[in-house]
């Protein structure tokens, strides 16, 4: 009898822990993450609008060309999870197939604006930065692997 009460109990914190963990750490982080991620986004908005007010949209643009690679690099990530099916119905996350419509803009912008940034950028080290040379090797090797992650979502998505 004792021992039943026992594995009672233990089973019954452990479905407690579950649930409040289920909460706290995916419901609840999730959409504060989401909101965290506006802060930056905010101050570099201050930035990029001061830019565009004195006349110098160059930097905004190659941040927002940044942005489309970025999008279409995570997007890649996103919808080819293999749970993404799954996160409707366990978590109440609407975000695929809802978000494809966003994909499929970015990859339609960058089919007709080909990305400014080279996947061999970082294959020659500048002179004095010999002892970095590792580092240039993962940001090369880096770089590929989100031109090809760009590519794929275009090919995929840019004729939809």
């Amino acid at each position: 009898m004792k021992r039943s009460v026992v594995a009672l109990a233990v089973i019954l914190a452990c479905g407690v822990s579950a649930a409040l963990g289920y909460w706290f750490g995916v419901r609840q982080a999730w959409t504060l993450g989401l909101a965290a991620d506006f802060l930056p986004r905010g101050s570099i908005a201050t930035y990029q609008l001061q830019l565009l007010r004195s006349g110098k949209p160059e930097n905004v643009i190659t941040g927002l060309e940044g942005d489309v690679d970025n999008g279409l690099v995570w997007g890649y990530e996103v919808l080819n999870h293999p749970m993404r099916d799954l996160w409707r119905p366990i978590w109440g996350f609407e975000i695929y197939p809802e978000y494809e419509q966003y994909v499929v803009r970015m990859a339609r912008y960058r089919k007709q604006y080909p990305s400014p940034f080279k996947p061999d950028a970082f294959d020659v080290v500048p002179p004095g930065k010999e002892e970095h040379r590792e580092f240039y090797k993962e940001l090369a090797i880096g770089a590929r692997e989100n031109k090809a992650k760009v590519d794929a979502m275009v090919e995929r998505y840019a004729t939809k």
